[in-house]
Formats: structure tokens, sequence, C-alpha cells
């Protein structure tokens, strides 16, 4: 699934069926084109898009959703991202914060 239709606008919840909010960008892989990262609008209360892995067992439910190991807590505390730009360090970061 290398277009970004295919996730963008899509709801994300956590593996208890907790709206985290909808996909609003991915970023993939530049050599696989795997999807890696997906910025994710949690609400009008937190401008700022929160930025979860894709890679580490997420899936989509049968309702269309993308479901993602990770609670709503821990996808809320990651660090934030400006300017929809992951750099290394950034990317690193949000490796650690996830544990993955």
């Amino acid at each position: 699934e290398a277009s970004g239709t295919t996730y963008t606008g899509h709801e994300v919840v956590d593996e208890l069926g907790e709206k985290i909010g909808v996909i609003d960008d991915v970023v993939y892989d530049a050599e696989t084109q795997e999807p890696r990262w997906a910025f994710v609008k949690r609400g009008l209360l937190h401008p700022r898009p929160a930025v979860v892995p894709l890679q580490w067992g997420s899936y989509r439910a049968t309702d269309g959703s993308i479901v993602v190991p990770f609670d709503r807590q821990l996808v809320a505390s990651a660090p934030k991202v400006r300017e929809h730009v992951l750099t290394t360090e950034t990317e690193q970061a949000l490796l650690a914060h996830y544990g993955v």
C-alpha cells in the first residue's frame, strides 16, 4: 500500500480501542516505501500532531481504523515534531520514547 490515501484520514486507536486521533500525514521509508510514521491529529486541544510509528505491530482493523500497539498516554507524551519533517535526531528520540 504505497499510496498515502490508504492511511490518511483513517482513525488511529490503541489496542483497547481507545481513539487516539486521525492520520493527517504518513512518512514512508525511502528504500522500501513501507509506511514508517503517522502524523496523528488529536483534536482541537492538541494543535500539533502526535507522531506514531507504523512499522512495529500496527495493523488495519476490519472497520478501517489503524490499530497501534501503544496506548493513548504514550502517544500523547511523544516528542512533538514541527513541520512534518523527521530529522535523524527526532526519529531517534521517537524510537527511544516508544521503546522500539
